[in-house]
């Protein structure tokens, strides 16, 4: 069984601004329903309440705390979820957030990264928290495919371990 992560992030990293994705693209949303339907979707408890706690259908949701989530399975580490999906015998996909990313690229867990790239989000002035995906940690990843579409903005990119 594969572990995908799936991401889409701006040029610079940006995955969200106050707990907000700050783009909107259709296309993008159906790509991530299309790869990740029927599988199970790992992710912390900030990106599930990000999503209003609600779990996307078609899928199976578990959620990183170290508290538990009474909607939720939780899981109080990566290494536990994944097991867990492993029994369930679904795709496996991270969905975020920016901490759940770094800490699966620095372990080498997944087999593989789905990478849309979104066109350069604009940083609002003030105080914001701004979510980063940690575009440095793909270095050790091979660049397998990035099918292109010229009449859509995105770039997508997949990456897989030189080991898969």
């Amino acid at each position: 069984m594969t572990v995908g992560l799936i991401v889409a992030c701006d040029p610079l990293g940006v995955i969200g601004i106050d707990n907000k994705i700050p783009w909107r693209y259709p296309s993008d949303l159906r790509r991530f329903r299309e790869l990740t339907m029927g599988g199970t979707l790992i992710m912390g408890r900030r990106t599930f309440e990000s999503m209003g706690r609600r779990h996307l259908p078609g899928r199976t949701t578990l959620v990183l705390s170290d508290e538990l989530q009474p909607d939720a399975p939780t899981f109080s580490s990566v290494e536990a979820a994944i097991s867990q999906a492993m029994i369930l015998g679904h795709p496996i996909w991270i969905i975020g957030g920016a901490q759940v990313y770094r800490y699966v690229l620095e372990k080498g867990l997944a087999d593989f990264v789905d990478l849309t790239l979104v066109p350069p989000v604009a940083l609002p002035e003030g105080e914001h928290e701004v979510a980063t995906f940690p575009m440095s940690l793909l270095s050790g990843l091979r660049l397998v495919s990035t099918p292109s579409n010229p009449d859509d903005p995105l770039e997508h990119r997949r990456y897989e371990r030189p080991d898969v």
